[in-house]
């Protein structure tokens, strides 16, 4: 009869009830974006790790090539550097 929220406690506990529902959704969304942002700094890292090593390799490959071909006894005009 009437309005069911004229009761101070039961509009009060209603109140409090969403606030930590809202808290919890909050509190979970958060921890989900740190989640997400160290999994996306962590591939950052490892696509970077990777291009280093890339290039390393590339290096050292080139590297093996010349010193095959110094071995090997490639005449210097037929040697190209890079």
């Amino acid at each position: 009869m009437g309005l069911p929220n004229l009761n101070p406690e039961r509009a009060t506990k209603n109140d409090d009830d969403a606030v930590t529902e809202e808290k919890e959704k909050v509190e979970e969304s958060s921890k989900q974006d740190k989640e997400l942002l160290e999994r996306m700094l962590r591939h950052k890292r490892l696509v970077t790790a990777m291009d280093t090593w890339n290039e390393k390799v590339t290096e050292y490959r080139r590297w093996l090539m010349r010193r095959e071909e110094v071995v090997n006894g490639v005449p210097d005009f037929m040697v190209t550097e890079e």
